[in-house]
Order: C-alpha cells, then sequence, then structure tokens
C-alpha cells in the first residue's frame, strides 16, 4: 500500500504495474508508424543519434537516452520509447495508488489515461511525451517525500516545460513548499545545448553558444503562445474521440476530484493547450488526464460498487482501450516517408536541395540515416540545419548555385514549380512515377495528411481539365488544418 510517509510496495501493486507496463509498452510498440513520423521523430533520432541539438528547449535527457540505446534509426529509437511508454502508464498507476485508492480502480485509470486515442498516438511516436509522462507520474507519486519534487524538476527540464503544470500538487505545508528548491537542480540538463551546440553540424540551430544566442534559441517558440481560441478547445475535445471522452466524462461525474489541487492542474493545462497555437495540440492531452486520473480512479470505484459493477467497470475501461488503439493505430503510415521520398527522387543529379519547415528534418533522416541522395547538397532556408543557408522561406533563390541547380520544397515567389519541387530545371519525371499519388494516404496524422494535400495541390496547379479538377478535390479531402484548407481554396 502507499501512505504519505513511504512507499511501500505490495506485491500485488508490482504485478499490476508490471502488466500495465507490458500491455501499454506492446500497445505502443505495435501500433506506431514503421517510418518516421510527420512530427518531430526524424529529427530527434537524428538528434539522439548524433547528440547533437533539436528544437527548444532541446530535451537533452531524451537525446541521451537515444544515444545510450545504441539505435541509429527512427524504429530502432522507438522501440526505447515504448519500453519508455509502458513504464509511464505504470507510473500514472503508482499516482493514483499513492492517493490511497484500490489497486484495481488504479489500474483502470492508468490504462484509461495511457490508452486515450491523444495520449497513445503520442507514446507510439519516437517523441518526448512518453518520458514527460513518466518523470511526472513519479513526481506525482513521491509528491510527499525529498525526491519527489527533485523528480518534479527532472519532469520540467529533461522532459517537457509544461510539466510545471503539475505544481499545485506540491503546494500544501511549508515543508512542501521548501523542498521545491530541488526541483531547479535538473536545470543543469539545459547546459547540454550550449556544450553540443559548438561540434553540431547537423541539427545545429545556428549554434547557439553564447548567453544572448542560447536565450534567443529559447525563446524561439514563444510567439505561439496567443490568447485562449474557442476553434483550439473543440479541436483538443475532439482529439480524445467519443468513446473516451464519453467514458472520461462519466467517471468524472461518478467521482470525486479528493480536493482542488489536481483539478487545478488539469484546469491549467487545458488553458495552456487552448492558448498554445500549434498543428499538433492533441499531443498535450496526457497533461490534462494525468492530474484528472484519481479522480477517474474514484470513478470506477463508485461504479464497481453497484450491482454488476465490476463488469460495467471492466467494459468501460475495455472501451476505452480499444477506442485509443483504434485511434491511435498509425502502423501503417509511411506518409512522411513517402512525399519526403518522391521529393528527393525529383530533384535531379548534383543539385543544391534546398528544404524548409519539417521537410528539412525529412531531408537530414534521408540523407544521414539512409544514406540517400548523397549527391545532394542540403541547405535550410531557416538556417537550423546543414551547413549552408541560402534566403529566408520568403527571400529569392537563385536558379544554381557553383554551377549546381537549385532545387528547393517551397519557394512559390521565386522558382517556376516543377513536379514536387520549385526549379528552372524540369524533373523529368511524369506524375505516376511518384509513389506519393499511387499509395493510399494511410494515415490521420493532421501534418501528414496536409502534407500529401500540398503535393496534389501542386499536382493540380500542373495540370488542366478534368484531371487539374480532380487533383484540386482530392487535395481538398485530404487538407486537415485551416491553414492548408485557406490555400487549397486560393490557389483553386
Amino acid at each position: 500500500m502507499f501512505s504519505d510517509s513511504a512507499v511501500r510496495i505490495s506485491s500485488r501493486d508490482a504485478v499490476l504495474a508490471g502488466t500495465i507496463a507490458i500491455l501499454v509498452g506492446l500497445a505502443a510498440l505495435v501500433s506506431g508508424p514503421p517510418a518516421f513520423d510527420a512530427v518531430d521523430g526524424a529529427e530527434l533520432s537524428l538528434a539522439g543519434s548524433r547528440l547533437e541539438i533539436a528544437h527548444p528547449p532541446g530535451y537533452p535527457l531524451l537525446l541521451l537516452l537515444l544515444r545510450l540505446d545504441g539505435a541509429s534509426s527512427y524504429a530502432g529509437h522507438r522501440v526505447l520509447t515504448s519500453v519508455i511508454a509502458g513504464l509511464a502508464a505504470a507510473a500514472v498507476y503508482g499516482a493514483v495508488r499513492s492517493f490511497r485508492h484500490r489497486p484495481v480502480s488504479s489500474a483502470g485509470a492508468a490504462l484509461l489515461v495511457a490508452l486515450a486515442p491523444p495520449v497513445l498516438g503520442q507514446l507510439n511516436l519516437l517523441e518526448v511525451h512518453a518520458l514527460a509522462l513518466l518523470l511526472c507520474g513519479l513526481a506525482l507519486m513521491l509528491r510527499r517525500h525529498t525526491v519527489g519534487a527533485y523528480m518534479l524538476g527532472l519532469a520540467v527540464f529533461g522532459g517537457h516545460p509544461a510539466s510545471l503544470l503539475l505544481l499545485p500538487a506540491f503546494l500544501g505545508t511549508r515543508k512542501d513548499v521548501s523542498r521545491l528548491a530541488l526541483a531547479l537542480i535538473p536545470a543543469s540538463l539545459l547546459l547540454y545545448v550550449p556544450l553540443r551546440a559548438g561540434d553540431s553540424t547537423l541539427l545545429h540551430y545556428t549554434s547557439p553558444v553564447r548567453f544572448g544566442h542560447w536565450l534567443s534559441y529559447m525563446g524561439l517558440y514563444g510567439g505561439r503562445l496567443a490568447g485562449p481560441a474557442a476553434g483550439r478547445l473543440m479541436q483538443l475535445l475532439s482529439a480524445l474521440g467519443p468513446v473516451s471522452g464519453a467514458a472520461v466524462a462519466v467517471l468524472l461525474l461518478l467521482g470525486r476530484p479528493g480536493g482542488w489541487r489536481l483539478p487545478v492542474s488539469a484546469g491549467l493545462a487545458i488553458l495552456f493547450v487552448v492558448s498554445y497555437d500549434v498543428r499538433d495540440l492533441y499531443a498535450y492531452w496526457w497533461l490534462v488526464l494525468l492530474p484528472l486520473a484519481p479522480w477517474l480512479a474514484g470513478g470506477l470505484a463508485s461504479i464497481r460498487k453497484a450491482a454488476g459493477g465490476h463488469l460495467s467497470a471492466v467494459a468501460v475501461v475495455a472501451a476505452g482501450a480499444v477506442s485509443g488503439l483504434t485511434g491511435a493505430w498509425s502502423s501503417g503510415d509511411r506518409a512522411a516517408r513517402t512525399v519526403a521520398g518522391d521529393m528527393a527522387r525529383g530533384a535531379g543529379p548534383d543539385g543544391v536541395y534546398c528544404a524548409v519547415g519539417h521537410q528539412t528534418f525529412y531531408t537530414a533522416y534521408l540523407l544521414e540515416a539512409e544514406d540517400l541522395r548523397p549527391d545532394l547538397l542540403p541547405a535550410d532556408l531557416y538556417g537550423n540545419l546543414f551547413g549552408l543557408k541560402l534566403a529566408s522561406p520568403s527571400g529569392n533563390l537563385p536558379d544554381s548555385l557553383g554551377g549546381r541547380p537549385v532545387y528547393a520544397t517551397r519557394a512559390w515567389r521565386s522558382l517556376p514549380l516543377n513536379g514536387l519541387l520549385f526549379t528552372v530545371d524540369p524533373p523529368g519525371l511524369a506524375w505516376d512515377a511518384y509513389d506519393v499519388f499511387r499509395t493510399p494516404p494511410g494515415t490521420d496524422d493532421p501534418l501528414a495528411r496536409d502534407q500529401l494535400a500540398e503535393c496534389w495541390l501542386r499536382r493540380a496547379v500542373a495540370e488542366e481539365g478534368e484531371e487539374r479538377d480532380r487533383a484540386f478535390a482530392v487535395a481538398e479531402s485530404l487538407a486537415s488544418t485551416r491553414e492548408t484548407e485557406e490555400r487549397v481554396h486560393a490557389l483553386r
């Protein structure tokens, strides 16, 4: 059992925690994509393999673990993050048990959190969220112990900065507040970026070695924080799905919050997410569900007390688990790899290949991890990767450089569109040579679907008549964000 003065784990707790870890770890492993995902997987895989710099705040602890696991590919690294996902689910179980909920109810709540569609949809990728959930779960479980404050700091500086939203759970007595000084110790992990930046050659983010430069790097996504938006709230709620959403709602109605601290953390998490203007809002659902997990366990306990309640509780958890597996299943998702591969194939020999945005990470992975197109000289229009920067994304590009033709993944204003790339040199590929037009989408990821929509949009611009209309229609059906929908309508 768990108490506030000491943590004593019974054999039943150990068996349940181990079972949860195995189930969730396997679910994460088998449901994830075979190739790099459309978000941060390619970047994190490369940064971990090479111990270089990832996007702010750098995720040093994750990169060190990826380096230590010895893998050099996305698939290999995802084995490690699947193990971390299983351990994270077990930590959620421990956190719920520390609020004196019974083992079975705690196990059900942990499974509902870890297997919720948007949560499992991050646990089965190469992402930082599994590690952040693990550290936050441990911090919450140990919140009344000296090491708990340290774990919270490790979650903030070694997991995800938004883990700080769990702070209300650690505010109680004056002794609790004094312990929080320990949370600052893991801040030393932030030294990773200036210490490694000078030796990074592939992912360098302009080498933020000096203090002022490092501050600029850390504030790279500061502009993403905006006021709360109803549209983002609806996007967040829809990502949970009807089944998991209904299960969470019913259990919250039947359970009790057990104090003000955890509901406040959950409320702050919702406020943060609906104020954060990013495409993958759904990735942060774990921040909301983790502090609600004890409340969910209370709801399950209420169901189990009713006549036939044991079967009803099992049905609720099973429905949530099935909903999560079906909603997060992406074992056939090769969309990002297909688009990136087609674009790279479209470039002529010995060219300068200019990429921007996520295509930069994909290009780096293809060239470095898969040794594809070693003849190309890569350039990043943002200047964060590679050794060559030609211009900003809105600037003009030359049609050649040092006798090499220039190809760009985005250059609407400066180079003509040929195939899927912008270049003055026609690619020499017919549309049917591109895999992206012959392969079913195989993905529900909004960013991946937007990239597929962009491919069909570029084909539509080059086509005429019925083929043009068909390409526009496919692009419109694939567009998953307002930005891409507006781009389709503007060009149409």
